[in-house]
């Protein structure tokens, strides 16, 4: 009899055991699964999605720096002072000063305020186009791509129906006004590759981490460029504008 409680007891422990270290087994395999699981996703969430260089031309974003910039640089008037504060070597507080107020702000920390959001807007582009990977020259390429876009899309046009003054002046003013206008085409395409040139500078400044001092000269440099190279863009314009006149 005791031999035979001996036995059901060793049968019962035994069939514990095993329905114990299955159980452990079971409970190993769903932690085991979880952690997999846990880490999969984790990973992927921490992957990051890129978008295509592509549609960089067409971003709001990056449009709205271009036209921001473009309308600047527009309306300054003292722009031969502007260009020679930023010449400097070292410009101070004061030329920077003097510079935010050419530019039309109010004061510098309202100009290294605008420059701040900016930064902010090219730091979301650079990481989402990843553009640290992406050369000056191509940078350069999509800004004029969207810029001409733009001005496209805006008909930015200035000058006079020429149907309605072809009508009143005749034949021989007709083709003078077509040689002004190729003039003042050629100038705009001038001032659009001039921008897309100070974009890829803009671009240029937000690749290192900089203080607010020099991140505002970095982008002001970039200005200070478009404004020179607009002027050019001008003088050159009318001197075709003369050359058409004297004809």
């Amino acid at each position: 009899m005791k031999q035979f409680k001996k036995m059901i007891n060793k049968t019962v422990k035994t069939k514990t055991m095993k329905t114990i270290n299955n159980n452990l087994k079971t409970l190993l395999a769903c932690f085991l699964l979880f952690f997999v699981s846990t880490t999969y996703y984790s990973c992927k969430k921490s992957e990051k999605i890129y978008s295509p260089l592509e549609a960089l031309k067409s971003d709001a974003r990056f449009i709205n720096v271009l036209q921001q910039n473009m309308s600047i640089v527009e309306r300054v008037s003292q722009r031969k002072e502007a260009i020679a504060l930023m010449n400097k070597p070292n410009p101070s507080i004061s030329d920077l000063e003097k510079f935010s107020v050419i530019l039309g702000f109010s004061n510098f920390k309202e100009y290294s305020e605008f420059a701040k959001q900016q930064n902010e807007i090219l730091l979301q582009l650079k990481e989402e186009y990843q553009l640290t990977k992406v050369d000056q020259g191509t940078i350069e390429s999509i800004a004029l791509e969207s810029m001409k876009s733009v001005k496209q899309a805006q008909k930015m046009n200035s000058i006079a129906k020429v149907s309605s003054i072809t009508k009143l002046n005749g034949v021989n003013n007709t083709i003078q006004i077509e040689d002004a206008n190729n003039c003042e085409r050629i100038r705009r395409n001038c001032l659009i590759t001039v921008a897309a040139t100070a974009t890829a500078a803009h671009v240029a400044c937000i690749a290192a981490d900089l203080t607010v001092i020099v991140g505002a000269v970095c982008h002001g440099a970039a200005i200070a460029y478009q404004l020179a190279a607009g002027d050019n863009c001008n003088a050159n314009a009318e001197n075709c504008r003369t050359v058409v006149s004297a004809e």
